[in-house]
């Protein structure tokens, strides 16, 4: 039997400056990618 090769935790930034918005993508443990997004408002992070 094959070994599957596990793709690593990424993060995506989308935007400049204070407008940047984070995907971030999660390798679950059933094989199936998660995906969060993350944002900051008034200084606050937002998930």
């Amino acid at each position: 039997m094959t070994r599957k090769r596990k793709r690593r935790s990424s993060i995506v930034e989308i935007g400049t400056g204070p407008t940047k918005v984070r995907i971030y993508t999660i390798n679950r443990k059933d094989g199936y990618e998660q995906f969060t997004l993350a944002w900051k408002e008034g200084g606050i992070r937002e998930p």
